[in-house]
């Protein structure tokens, strides 16, 4: 399995041209598989030729792009896909055909199996609900999850009937004391947490790869030193235009 990172900025990098600068969220596997559809798609119209499937976690501006996204399906046959209520909102109110995907079931998508699973994140509209993968492309399985905080309880019980070969977990900010998105983001601490209980009941191992992603220009460090801090535990630092192979 392949990964490119198309983006590993939060939010607050929306129309930001400073030093360090990232794009907002979102990556390809294998070429063909896209996880959200950001403004960062924009930068890599080579690498979007061959996308056939599209998933969605959320419709937050640094995920989702709706202008984009009809702009881009006008010219190919990719099909999109989103949970159940963000794909009747993006249906009803955007005019995007979604296909809708039930929290917690197991899809066959072409050749990958996808569970979409419930984060905690929030949005403003209760019509919609954000979401982690786990994507299986029948050789490696991995995890998706950004945007959200910890783990909602029912989705770590599902993801621990699996083994993975590679997990991807928001850190959106540092270990500054008082940071109020800590409620559904993870800090630097958190991710090094979950990395943890994940090795401990197995669910990865010595040969899986953990990356962190989704970071904050307000509340993150530069990236020399994330690499120094994370690669502590072993944890890459995603980039954008990063391309890994799982």
């Amino acid at each position: 399995m392949k990964i490119l990172f198309l983006g590993t900025g939060a939010d607050d990098w929306h129309n930001y041209d400073g030093a360090d600068k990232r794009k907002n969220s979102g990556a390809i596997i294998n070429e063909n598989l896209l996880i959200d559809f950001s403004p960062a798609v924009s930068d890599y119209p080579k690498a979007l030729k061959r996308i056939k499937n599209i998933i969605i976690t959320h419709t937050h501006r640094d995920h989702f792009n709706a202008d984009l996204l009809k702009e881009f399906i006008k010219e190919n046959n990719a099909r999109v896909y989103a949970e159940s209520l963000s794909a009747k909102k993006i249906s009803s109110d955007m005019g995007i055909n979604v296909i809708p995907f039930k929290i917690g079931e197991e899809y066959e998508i072409d050749d990958y199996t996808i569970i979409p699973l419930a984060a905690n994140h929030s949005v403003e509209d209760e019509k919609e609900r954000p979401v982690h993968y786990i994507i299986n492309d029948g050789d490696k399985k991995i995890f998706w999850g950004c945007d959200g905080g910890w783990l909602v309880n029912k989705t770590w019980h599902e993801i621990r009937k699996h083994k993975l070969n590679s997990a991807v977990f928001d850190c959106t900010i540092w270990d500054k004391e008082g940071d109020y998105r800590v409620f559904e983001h993870n800090n630097i601490s958190m991710v090094k947490s979950l990395k943890k209980a994940f090795y401990a009941v197995k669910v990865i191992d010595d040969s899986s790869k953990i990356f962190a992603t989704h970071f904050s220009k307000n509340a993150q460090h530069p990236h020399e030193k994330l690499c120094e801090i994370l690669g502590e535990d072993n944890i890459i630092t995603a980039y954008d235009g990063m391309e890994a192979e799982i």
